[in-house]
């Protein structure tokens, strides 16, 4: 069934990581596109290949990237990363965006792109991914699979648990507490804008820019998990 409304089937490309949870959203999204006749290839961790091919897409495994290539690595990963402190989250949020990893997910994105052309991308927000998406100059959407992942003055910060504050000091530490966190990520900009001259992109002022330059960032679990931001960027689309 076609409901494109007699336009062309749009070709796109989703680009994901095997990170457990998030590969559910990301593939009922990929469905509901190829139900309604456009075409969808997953490029990722072998490990999603048989769900990707059973919801309709085609598929390409990473190459130069990291990737698992069975549930015990991924697993084992994912255990190594939980604890529930935030300072351990950002440290392995740093990881990918080494500039080594940056560079092979970019490189695979845009290989891919060469190889199966794309009208647009769907990406997971990964550094590399978003910079080898945005560098092939189609149109981009960042996937988030989770709550809204941005440090945003005036809520809590992802992974501490805490509940928007009430009090004065409380307030104050819900717009701090954003601004330091994106403040121990500015390390890594000088090694992602190394890999973004490569490809002609302005170099990024901090790591979120890579966001602004996506034409739509999908955030795919309901706002009834999340606070209530005081200001999104425009770009923003909650899932309702």
């Amino acid at each position: 069934m076609n409901e494109s409304g007699g336009r062309p089937p749009t070709r796109f490309l989703l680009a994901v990581i095997d990170a457990g949870g998030t590969v559910p959203p990301a593939l009922s999204l990929a469905a509901e596109l190829v139900r309604r006749g456009h075409h969808v290839r997953v490029l990722a961790d072998p490990t999603i290949g048989a769900s990707a091919r059973s919801a309709g897409c085609d598929f390409s495994p990473w190459r130069e990237a990291p990737h698992f290539t069975s549930i015990t690595e991924q697993t084992a990963m994912i255990a190594a990363l939980e604890g529930g402190n935030p300072l351990r989250a950002f440290q392995g949020a740093k990881r990918f965006a080494g500039k080594a990893m940056t560079a092979r997910y970019a490189r695979d994105v845009i290989s891919t792109v060469r190889e199966f052309p794309s009208d647009a991308i769907l990406a997971d927000g990964l550094p590399g991914i978003l910079i080898g998406a945005q560098a092939t100059s189609r149109p981009t959407a960042a996937l988030v699979a989770q709550t809204y992942v941005r440090p945003t003055p005036g809520l809590p910060l992802l992974g501490t648990g805490w509940s928007p504050g009430t009090g004065v000091l409380r307030r104050a530490r819900d717009k701090i507490v954003p601004k330091m966190a994106s403040m121990l990520l500015a390390p890594t900009l000088p090694r992602l804008n190394s890999v973004i001259e490569n490809y002609e992109l302005l170099p990024l002022d901090n790591v979120f820019e890579l966001y602004d330059r996506c034409v739509r960032v999908l955030v795919m679990t309901s706002p009834s998990f999340d606070f209530k931001a005081p200001q999104l960027p425009d770009n923003v689309a909650l899932r309702i």
